[in-house]
């Protein structure tokens, strides 16, 4: 333990405490929340299909939270005409979700788009 002018003989500060149960990895921690790209808040099995929520910052206008897909069905939601997503209800082996793909394109700024996709499987 720690000796020094602001402890008892045999005790640990707390923010040492505080360092040291924050540094060690055998103590579990809340995991970060998990955000999705093209605005994406989560995937949930609806029938024999998915629906899609979207968070409040999304530009799908201000009563359309969530949308309905049967595989196959893509919705583009679009911030511009610069900033926009491809969002694809599909089957991943035997997994039911949706691939997202954003893109982002700066004329003149940028050579070309960024694009990056991410697969979404569907909650129960």
């Amino acid at each position: 333990m720690v000796d020094g002018p602001n402890t008892k003989e045999g005790t640990m500060p707390i923010a040492l405490a505080a360092t040291a149960w924050m540094a060690d990895p055998a103590v579990p921690s809340p995991a970060p929340p998990r955000t999705h790209i093209c605005w994406i808040d989560h995937v949930g099995r609806d029938g024999s299909g998915v629906r899609v929520f979207f968070s409040s910052s999304a530009p799908t206008g201000s009563e359309q939270k969530s949308v309905r897909g049967e595989v196959g069905a893509r919705f583009m939601p679009a911030n511009s005409s610069h900033d926009g997503c491809v969002i694809t209800v599909a089957r991943n082996g035997d997994e039911l979700g949706v691939r997202a793909e954003a893109s982002f394109f700066l004329p003149g700024l940028m050579q070309e788009p960024q694009v990056r996709s991410e697969w979404i499987a569907a909650g129960g």
